[in-house]
């Protein structure tokens, strides 16, 4: 639905109760700490994103990973009418895992992915004074392991992680330094690129299959934009992707139960050129 009219604050009450949607609260005029305008932000903003947040869902479990991309590609470009400014950029830094472990009534394998180097982009839009929308892309090197009783056995792969982003932003679009928190979804493809361990050694807990996998992805984090020039932004972002157990790659053995969420905690830093 498009806004009519001037973009005040007053015009985006009245579309949001053509919306059918209002307001919690209204904030006196005293308020000086809270501005009623990212909060009607937020609610357009979620207004137009959940459609094609849920398709995402859906065609995760789906197991359609070319639904996934498109979906999130759709997403991207929602907001392209009323989007003030574009971003683009990538990014290095480093993914650290949390490890999990398999239980089976043979024993007992602490199971993850190695933490390794991490590489990325981003193309994003400023939609409106507070609130933004990007398309993210994370590769991160890392192998499939398990270890126990100082034995280890691992295969090599690496994953690539594709989502949206809503970020709610802290200060306006003028201001050069912006916080932000940020979260989305996509889907995240565990690739594995080589050989299985013809030993397996814990063959009857858990074993490493050269099978990939997609899981649905969550993304949380947030991050400081720095302006350096008006069309160079340095950023410094963390983003914490979480995925079910990929049971595809890290098979428990007959009996056996995966237990532990995969989480890759990533910091980086990025340099990205806004037009």
């Amino acid at each position: 639905m498009q806004r009519s009219g001037g973009d005040t604050i007053e015009s985006r009450r009245e579309w949001l109760a053509l919306s059918g949607a209002s307001l919690p609260w209204r904030p006196s005029s005293s308020t000086h700490w809270l501005s009623v305008e990212p909060v009607v932000d937020i609610y357009e903003a979620l207004a137009m994103t959940m459609p094609g947040i849920v398709t995402v869902r859906r065609a995760v479990l789906l197991g359609n990973v070319h639904i996934v991309i498109a979906a999130i590609l759709v997403l991207a470009g929602a907001g392209l009418c009323s989007a003030e400014q574009w971003e683009i950029g990538g990014s290095l830094g480093y993914g650290l895992y949390r490890k999990a472990q398999v239980f089976s009534p043979a024993g007992t394998v602490t199971a993850g992915i190695r933490s390794r180097f991490a590489a990325g982009g981003w193309i994003g839009e400023d939609m409106y004074e507070y609130i933004g929308g990007e398309v993210r892309y994370m590769y991160q090197d890392g192998d499939p392991f398990l270890s126990a009783g100082g034995v280890k056995t691992n295969i090599q792969g690496q994953s690539h992680a594709i989502h949206y982003d809503l970020l709610i932003h802290t200060r306006p679009q003028k201001r050069r330094i912006r916080p932000y928190v940020a979260t989305g979804m996509g889907a995240k493809m565990y690739v594995i690129s080589g050989p299985a361990n013809p030993a397996a050694p814990f063959g009857d807990i858990a074993a490493l299959t050269t099978h990939d996998e997609t899981k649905l992805l969550i993304s949380l984090g947030g991050g400081v934009k720095v302006r350096l020039h008006p069309h160079v932004v340095l950023r410094f972002d963390v983003r914490d992707y979480l995925t079910t157990f990929p049971k595809g790659i890290i098979a428990p053995a007959l009996g056996g139960t995966a237990r532990g969420i995969f989480q890759q905690f990533t910091p980086v830093v990025g340099i990205g050129y806004s037009f």
